[in-house]
């Protein structure tokens, strides 16, 4: 059974009178260090840097220069989600796996990178859709195992052969998870979990039991460790921060200088702003305070280079090696010469007989032979390719109020002098049987009742001023046939503003945005697309999916009416437009589930938001605008 402990631990809150201060003391030096599309998960360590895009399935490498490089595409849906990534580290061995290997969360699955795929390496039962974390137990208080958290709540521990085990269940939104020393007080040794909607971080023990709400920060996104022992990639960087709403300049990293001292502590992130504390313990007391942020930044994956996992050994690189050749060295022959001899005398002759010299034997000259030295072979450094940033295309600015218009029946005007004879016709009514017919007898004051108002044309309201209804008042005669002589009591000069302007037909749409419909309320900020779409807004029937990112592509009735239905796909895959024109309509939807691959929801209001600047059709570039009017509400 699983324990619940609420434990409030001493924490010193720095606010903003006091962040100057704290910059001083620590004062943080991140800066940009590289460029991936829509960043969401970093591990690192003191040679590789691995990072994971928000869609695409891309898993991405990033060199000591920032070069950024495809490392793998994953299997999947195609969805777009928070996938999250972990380097084996050393300890891992215990358990089974083999050091530096790199493994990927996408919803309840786990991918082992490899061969430029993934493959499937563990499935965690009921593990929500998104947002998973993973992380390795350094420590030896889970076995050294892999660590995997799911955003409803359940936390797993996963040994080498891919076998999970539960641990415990918080039974709240959590993700980044982190396990500190044991120096690290009474919760060394644990499981920490952010819980960005409490702002908060829980601890679960070996044994399932969980503590809540034992750190605090505001939209608590993900817990990390500072190593014991200082750290550094190739790039000199010693911690790397994705943030995942910046198009460029989006990985930064901070040297290791900040975190002098600070060994065996942790850092907790926020994803709504409020930048990253520092919870250090002190013997005692835990002290929590502010560290440093990011402006504008919306934090996502973070890392510090890990120098547990070991370094890959050099390969060596096949060098030629030249084969010694023995040398001859030519030496000097002695060649005999001929002496002239005296003239002979007659008694004897002498001969000169030459002696062979004998040649040196050629004696072969060393050649010193090189030695193939190890040479390690830099991976080749790739230019990244700069990612288009699509241009907005000015699109035709809908009327952000839909004006009401009638379309009324002219009226005619009957000539004060003409006579009617039998027949009257007061105004021009589309009923042909309202001519009255007099009786034979001549009455006083016989006068025709024709039909006060003109009929208007359905959905339409007649302005007050376009309807002029005379009264003919019949002047009777000495003949059987009374004569009427219409006497106008307005003008039938219609007023120019009475012009009736014709109500435009809607035509179909390629989709529709969606807000919640609590958030349908004018003056509203809202936010009608992008990676946090179910987090930013409120529907009165529950949350919806985190995989709904806010475009509609299939309308029922097509264009949408309060009532009506609609259809999505899964993240960007619903094709949302390019640009958006500076006013929308947009759907409020009170209820929103996923069968599958299909997103479902309901229209119940209709409202119009004026957009700001921003919007893109990838998830990261978020779509945000006010609510200036609300068309309709069932």
């Amino acid at each position: 059974m699983k324990s619940i402990i609420f434990l409030k631990t001493k924490s010193v809150f720095v606010v903003a009178a006091f962040f100057l201060l704290a910059r001083l003391l620590y004062s943080a030096n991140p800066i940009p260090f590289a460029t991936v599309n829509t960043p969401i998960g970093v591990a690192a360590s003191a040679t590789d840097l691995i990072v994971t895009e928000y869609c695409g399935q891309r898993v991405d490498s990033v060199d000591c220069q920032g070069n950024v490089t495809l490392l793998a595409i994953l299997p999947g849906l195609g969805d777009c989600q928070e996938q999250y990534v972990s380097i084996a580290p050393a300890q891992s061995a215990n358990a089974g796996f083999t050091p530096r290997d790199i493994f990927v969360t996408q919803g309840p699955t786990v991918y082992k990178v490899t061969g430029g795929s993934g493959t499937l390496f563990a499935t965690i039962p009921g593990c929500a859709e998104d947002d998973p974390g993973i992380t390795f137990d350094h420590v030896g208080t889970f076995g050294y195992n892999m660590i995997v958290t799911c955003q409803n709540g359940p936390v797993w521990q996963v040994d080498g052969s891919g076998t999970p085990a539960f641990i415990a269940d918080t039974a709240t939104h959590i993700e980044g998870p982190a396990i500190p020393p044991l120096s690290f007080g009474p919760f060394g040794g644990q499981i920490l979990v952010a819980d960005e909607f409490s702002g908060s971080v829980h601890a679960i023990s070996n044994t399932g039991v969980v503590t809540y709400d034992v750190f605090l920060n505001f939209g608590a996104e993900g817990v990390l460790v500072i190593p014991s022992l200082p750290c550094s990639s190739c790039s000199g960087g010693a911690y790397f921060q994705a943030i995942q709403n910046f198009p460029t300049n989006n990985i930064y990293q901070y040297p290791p200088s900040d975190f002098t001292g600070l060994g065996g502590s942790i850092l907790i992130t926020s994803e709504f702003g409020a930048g990253t504390v520092l919870v250090t313990y002190d013997g005692t007391n835990y002290n929590t305070t502010f560290f440093d942020n990011i402006a504008g930044g919306e934090f996502e994956g973070g890392a510090f280079a890990d120098c547990d996992i070991p370094t890959p050994t050099p390969t060596p690189t096949a060098t030629e090696t030249p084969t010694a050749s023995p040398t001859v060295t030519p030496t000097a022959t002695a060649t005999p010469t001929e002496t002239p001899l005296p003239t002979p005398a007659p008694t004897a002759t002498a001969t000169a007989t030459p002696t062979e010299t004998p040649s040196p034997t050629p004696v072969p000259s060393a050649t010193e032979t090189p030695t193939a030295t190890p040479t390690t072979t830099p991976n080749p450094t790739a230019t990244p390719t700069p990612t288009q940033t699509p241009s907005p295309t000015p699109t035709a600015t809908p009327n952000p109020t839909a004006t009401p218009t009638a379309t009324s029946t002219p009226i005619e005007t009957p000539s004060p002098t003409a006579t009617a004879t039998a027949t009257s016709t007061p105004t021009a009514t589309p009923n042909p049987t309202a001519t009255p017919t007099p009786t034979q007898t001549p009455l006083p004051t016989p006068t025709a009742t024709p039909n006060p108002t003109a009929t208007p044309s359905p959905m339409a309201t007649p302005s007050p001023t376009a309807t002029a209804t005379p009264i003919i008042t019949p002047t009777p005669t000495t003949t059987a046939t009374p004569t009427a002589t219409a006497t106008p009591t307005a003008s039938s000069t219609p007023t120019p503003t009475a012009t009736p302007t014709p109500t435009p037909i809607p035509s179909p749409q390629q989709g529709s945005f969606v807000i919640g419909d609590l958030d349908a309320v004018v003056g509203r900020k809202i936010t009608f697309w992008g990676a946090q779409w179910a987090r930013a807004n409120h529907l009165s029937g529950g949350p919806a999916p985190s995989s709904f990112k806010g475009f509609a592509n299939v309308l029922n009735p097509n264009p949408p009416v309060c009532g009506g239905t609609w259809q999505s796909d899964p993240g960007n895959s619903c094709h949302p437009p390019d640009s958006v024109p500076a006013f929308i309509n947009v759907i409020a939807a009170s209820s929103i589930t996923k069968s599958g691959p299909v997103i479902n929801g309901n229209s119940v209001k209709i409202a119009i938001v004026q957009t700001d600047p921003g919007y893109g059709p990838a998830p990261g570039h978020t779509g945000t605008g006010t609510v200036i009017a609300v068309i309709c509400s069932q």
